[in-house]
């Protein structure tokens, strides 16, 4: 996995250009160390500011354009679903209990959960498509 950023107050684009500048073209490396990759993000406005976007650009990285409210079809929505789920089943009491147990289970989370999430993409297309391009529950 890579690194995990922690942050407490609001996310703008200037706060969020400086977590990609620190970890993630280093992350993508140790993953991916040739060849060409991809980023995926949602629309939240740090994300699309003009901006980041231009960070990208600068950066030489190649950004997903990726739909408005269409988590079922993100990856990292399950990800982050299974993270919340082992973080407060420690029942965190305090922030900084909240803020290790993030930590311990960032680094247990397993790859290959991360892997069958991507790997999984083909058939959510599918059952959206059968839907009629509607949301489907995954």
């Amino acid at each position: 996995m890579g690194h995990v950023e922690l942050y407490e107050g609001a996310l703008d684009a200037r706060r969020y250009q400086s977590i990609l500048a620190l970890n993630l073209v280093k992350s993508a490396h140790t993953f991916w160390p040739s060849g060409q990759w991809w980023y995926q993000q949602d629309n939240a406005s740090p994300h699309t500011a003009g901006t980041s976007r231009a960070w990208f650009h600068t950066h030489g990285i190649d950004v997903l354009d990726f739909p408005p409210w269409s988590s079922d079809l993100s990856p990292i929505e399950n990800l982050w679903n299974d993270l919340k789920r082992r973080v407060y089943a420690h029942h965190p009491q305090t922030m900084e209990e909240l803020k290790h147990f993030i930590v311990v289970e960032w680094q247990a989370t397993q790859l290959s959960f991360c892997s069958h999430a991507c790997l999984s993409l083909p058939q959510r297309l599918q059952l959206v498509l059968a839907n009629k391009g509607h949301k489907i529950k995954y």
